[in-house]
């Protein structure tokens, strides 16, 4: 059997700080992030509506994995490839980037607030 405080260590803040893991995890969600926050920055100059289809303003601009504009400011519309289209449809046009990003920003700070909460338990129970 494994001990839960054990577990429960690795995920939250111990006596010693955050493990390493924990603070690898938490790198990785502030990289995505940022990526997101440029993907929705990038998005917005994206016409169209998911039944015509979704355009660039201008040709050779990337949404995914990492939001470039390899174009040229030559005003011609140019459809989104399948892969952007999806993230931008799943993630972008509906508003769930809002939600992502608020859950990311609240797994990397959730550390950093649950000692204060049981800090403000222990007060209360005096």
């Amino acid at each position: 059997m494994t001990d839960d405080s054990t577990t429960k260590d690795a995920w939250l803040v111990s006596e010693k700080g955050l493990s390493r893991w924990a603070k690898v995890r938490r790198l990785v969600i502030l990289i995505l992030l940022v990526d997101l926050i440029i993907m929705v920055w990038f998005g917005r100059v994206i016409t169209g509506n998911p039944l015509d289809g979704f355009y660039w303003p201008r040709p050779n601009m990337v949404l995914f994995p990492i939001p470039m504009d390899f174009g040229s400011w030559t005003p011609v519309f140019s459809p989104l490839n399948p892969l952007d289209a999806f993230i931008y449809t799943v993630f972008i046009y509906g508003g769930l980037w809002i939600l992502w990003s608020f859950v990311a920003i609240l797994y990397v700070i959730y550390p950093f607030i649950e000692p204060l909460r049981t800090r403000v338990e222990g007060l209360r129970k005096r």
